[in-house]
């Protein structure tokens, strides 16, 4: 999934909306590559355009509570980050 937001300039924002719903399905996973997954995909989804980042933000927002270093370190860069 992350690699797909971040090199592939053609697909649908769509797409990138079904990725975070799909993300939201595995979020409690507690595996620590699964968690850098997810980070890198929500970082790269977050960086397409400003609606998926505010998406991406309102997305955990809603995760914080559940899985707050995810959350926190995707807001954290997406915060940095401008687009």
């Amino acid at each position: 999934m992350a690699r797909l937001a971040w090199k592939s300039k053609d697909i649908s924002e769509n797409t990138l909306i079904k990725f975070i719903m799909t993300i939201k399905s595995i979020i409690n996973d507690k595996r620590r590559y699964v968690a850098k997954a997810i980070i890198l995909a929500l970082k790269k989804i977050g960086t397409r355009n400003i609606r998926l980042k505010n998406k991406i933000k309102n997305f955990c927002k809603e995760i914080e509570k559940n899985s707050p270093s995810i959350a926190n370190e995707v807001l954290r860069y997406l915060k940095n980050k401008c687009l």
